[in-house]
């Protein structure tokens, strides 16, 4: 199947907020795939490849780097413009979130799982299985494991407490019908998912559902949301010219994050970005 470019990323030293990292050369970080059509992270412009999983691997993609020149260089500058324009309206992809698809594997991008040594995962994809592999039984040592630190054996709590109600979570909207199976079988998942909430996760604007809750901008203004506009009486709004007014209409571009504050703001169709 033929690849295609689905990320770029280009870094350029000059602005990078580490000064050790100041001095280092421009580079251009970029990736083919060959199964985007058919990728669950790609879906939510995600990839396995990126951020601090470019270390990881994909039977489907190739993650490709090009080096330039530092600041002191004479083409430092002429060499980013060049990369800027050769790879215009390619996409910057996030680091993968949750539990997707991927072609004929599912994979599990979460912390500390990889500690675990009895799940079949594949050499193909990290952190993957295949999906006939992706069974009741297995998913159950996923939910039942209890991570140790590799130097004094302590449990990571941080597995069960957090990563459990959340791997859940994302079963439910992923894969609903083994979802079902899981917890009509197993107690202990079904308490742990009845601990999960909703309520500070960031969701696509646009995917919740509109007028029921409010949401809070960093002053402590309230929002409204129609669907199509945010509605504010009491915003701060301290960029206006004038100091007082009835109310402030903004219509948000598309695909804009919120954090959910009301259970209720979910729906079906509600897009999480972690």
């Amino acid at each position: 199947m033929e690849s295609k470019l689905i990320h770029c990323n280009i870094f350029e030293p000059c602005n990078s907020l580490f000064k050790s990292a100041q001095n280092n050369a421009a580079e251009v970080q970029t990736i083919s795939c060959s199964n985007s059509n058919n990728c669950g992270f790609f879906k939510r412009e995600e990839c396995l490849l990126c951020g601090v999983f470019s270390k990881r691997h994909c039977l489907y993609g190739q993650l490709h780097r090009d080096v330039g020149f530092t600041r002191k260089a004479l083409k430092y500058y002429s060499w980013i413009k060049t990369q800027k324009e050769r790879y215009k309206g390619i996409p910057f992809l996030k680091e993968p979130s949750r539990i997707s698809v991927v072609g004929d594997y599912v994979s599990l991008p979460y912390l500390y799982l990889d500690l675990h040594k009895l799940l079949p995962f594949s050499n193909k994809i990290s952190l993957s299985v295949k999906k006939e592999d992706f069974t009741i039984e297995n998913i159950n040592k996923i939910i039942h494991f209890i991570p140790r630190t590799l130097l004094v054996n302590e449990e990571i709590k941080e597995y069960q407490k957090e990563i459990i109600p959340k791997f859940l979570k994302h079963l439910s909207e992923e894969l609903p019908d083994l979802f079902n199976q899981v917890i009509t079988l197993d107690e202990y998942a079904k308490k742990r998912f009845a601990e999960f909430t909703n309520i500070g996760r960031k969701a696509i604007l646009e995917t919740t559902t509109p007028n029921v809750g409010e949401f809070k901008d960093i002053h402590g203004g309230l929002w409204q949301w129609d669907g199509k506009t945010l509605k504010s009486t009491n915003s701060h709004a301290s960029f206006l010219l004038i100091s007082k007014f009835k109310e402030l209409i903004v219509i948000p571009d598309e695909k804009q994050v919120i954090v959910i504050t009301e259970e209720n703001q979910v729906n079906e169709n509600t897009v999480f970005v972690e």
